[in-house]
């Protein structure tokens, strides 16, 4: 007989693999339901495996690091500049009459926080009275800095909160730290044959502060990983390095590029607790 074919003497379905009653319903319906159940399994699992798929996404773009603010991303308002433009004209244009901007600009404040120009000017100017104007002066007059230095408007008002999340970079993003800058790395204090050096160093990090470091940079001190650089200390005989020497140190001074190796005028070091390994 051939395969697929009815035989309607024995109500018999003819397959390759098997014979099955023709009639037989209760065979069907439970086939049916087996099949149902696996189907409803097969749907459950897929719905798991796809929700933990999700979740992982999810949990991947959350642990992604946030990118870095910075002048670039329109940090204060044109009519926040505009503000800050007749504060400026009041209080700050008979010293500075072409202002803050230009390269000058960029060399004495990148590679820092906003905050950094923010207190300079809070806390420093007018020369002949510091102090004098209100804080949403001096946050409307950096905003007109960086508007004369050409950094895009935004929708939202610079506010003090904002100050130290906002880095300034230029348009080529961040750049190491420029020659001259006060700075601050972390390191271990080698002797050398005639002089002391900070080597295993962390990347330099720009400050303001050349003695005393702030809370802050004490706190990211403690957590920074110790790096591969290297500088020479020049002048360092008055912080007398002799009982550091071989610990994991702060240190703090002025960068001073050179071709045959960068070198730090130290202003002072503090010791972070334990020997560098």
């Amino acid at each position: 007989m051939r395969s697929g074919v009815l035989d309607s003497r024995t109500h018999f379905v003819v397959r390759r693999d098997r014979l099955k009653p023709a009639g037989s319903l209760a065979s069907c319906r439970t086939e049916l339901q087996v099949l149902k159940k696996n189907m409803l399994k097969f749907s459950i699992l897929v719905a798991l495996v796809c929700s933990l798929a999700q979740g992982q996404t999810a949990a991947g773009e959350a642990a992604a690091p946030a990118r870095e603010r910075t002048v670039w991303d329109g940090v204060y308002t044109e009519a926040q500049a505009a503000r800050g433009e007749e504060a400026f004209s009041g209080m700050c244009s008979s010293c500075h009459r072409a202002g803050f901007q230009g390269p000058g600009f960029m060399q004495r404040w990148r590679e820092d926080k906003v905050a950094a120009f923010y207190n300079f000017m809070s806390t420093k100017m007018p020369i002949n009275a510091p102090g004098i104007a209100t804080k949403q002066q001096y946050l409307d007059i950096v905003a007109y800095v960086l508007s004369t230095n050409k950094f895009p408007a935004g929708s939202q008002e610079l506010a003090v909160e904002d100050l130290g999340k906002i880095q300034v970079v230029g348009k080529e993003g961040p750049q190491p730290v420029p020659d001259g800058a006060l700075v601050w790395s972390v390191g271990c204090l080698t002797q050398g044959d005639d002089w002391e050096s900070l080597t295993r160093a962390s990347e330099p990090i720009r400050t303001r502060e050349a003695e005393t470091p702030p809370e802050a940079e004490m706190k990211a001190a403690g957590q920074k990983a110790l790096g591969s650089l290297s500088f020479r200390f020049l002048y360092i005989e008055s912080l007398k390095p002799t009982n550091l020497k071989g610990q994991k140190i702060m240190a703090r001074g002025f960068l001073d590029r050179e071709p045959k190796g960068d070198r730090l005028l130290a202003t002072g070091l503090i010791p972070l607790g334990g020997a560098c390994q």
